[in-house]
């Protein structure tokens, strides 16, 4: 894993991917300080978070589009995957550079509430948690565009996926909101999203018999909870989507709320989508 760690980072910051990266969040976070924070005297850097959050829809895209897409497109995955390492090593490799990556702006974003104390009182428990959420952020959807660029050899079609699930999981509560909060509604919203997942199944495995058994999996439960317990689904679809949102647990930090089931979540569903990004290429490996 250390061999693959080092060769990505490298990778990552002499191609200008890396630098590009750093230089795009920085830039967007220095804007953010300097018009929130600086400018009104504001000393609460949490408060320009909320907004610097949006950089991550287009940035960790454009740096995880390559982790796996460029290998398969140059052929280069075949050396990996012929490499007398376990497949978790290498997805770890080149998780971990992306990683480390990432940390070096929020490394930089760390000395900003040290700037902001010397003109005012700074929360820095706050602060600092909201830095660490925002941290776990960017690790959690990078897990996620890791993934989608495990499916494709194409660099703009993995970015353009990411950016379209990133956007989609931004705005998941204000599309949930739109929906009507009766059960039926919550039902077929159910209904549509597992069918998504039915079909995302049958793109990664294509076998029929494993969608329909996903589908089934699914599907069944939510119809016979819905006969059954229709009441108990008047609302629930938007409450479901807050609870998924990774954006709106980041803002319980901002507003000084330390979550720790936030920080589970976005811990389990990181190491859920590595898990699935190494199934991806231990099938390459295999099939």
């Amino acid at each position: 894993m250390g061999a693959i760690f080092r060769r990505e980072f490298k990778s990552y910051m002499t191609n200008m991917y890396g630098i590009v990266f750093v230089f795009f969040i920085l830039v967007f976070a220095g804007v953010f300080f300097f018009m929130y924070n600086l400018m009104y005297m504001i000393p609460q850097f949490e408060y320009s978070m909320i907004d610097i959050q949006m950089i991550l829809i287009i940035a960790v895209p454009v740096l995880a589009m390559r982790s796996m897409a460029e290998d398969r497109h140059n052929g280069t995955d075949r050396f990996l995957l012929s490499l007398p390492l376990k497949m978790s090593g290498i997805v770890m490799g080149k998780y971990f550079a992306m990683l480390a990556v990432f940390a070096l702006p929020v490394a930089v974003m760390c000395t900003f509430p040290l700037i902001l104390s010397l003109f005012g009182e700074v929360y820095f428990l706050t602060t600092y948690s909201s830095i660490f959420a925002f941290f776990l952020l960017g690790a959690f959807l990078l897990a996620i565009c890791m993934y989608i660029s495990s499916l494709t050899d194409n660099q703009i079609i993995a970015a353009v996926l990411g950016v379209t699930v990133i956007l989609v999981l931004y705005f998941s509560d204000f599309i949930a909101y739109l929906i009507p909060s009766s059960s039926l509604a919550s039902y077929i919203s159910f209904l549509v999203i597992e069918v998504i997942i039915a079909a995302i199944a049958f793109a990664v495995s294509k076998n029929i018999n494993v969608t329909l058994i996903v589908a089934a999996i699914l599907i069944i439960p939510t119809s016979l909870c819905y006969i059954f317990l229709s009441s108990s689904f008047e609302g629930l679809f938007a409450k479901a989507v807050a609870f998924i949102s990774p954006f709106t647990r980041f803002n319980y930090f901002t507003y000084g709320i330390f979550d720790l089931s936030s920080i589970i979540y976005f811990l389990s569903v990181t190491a859920f989508f590595i898990f699935l990004t190494v199934q991806s290429l231990d099938k390459k490996r295999w099939g």
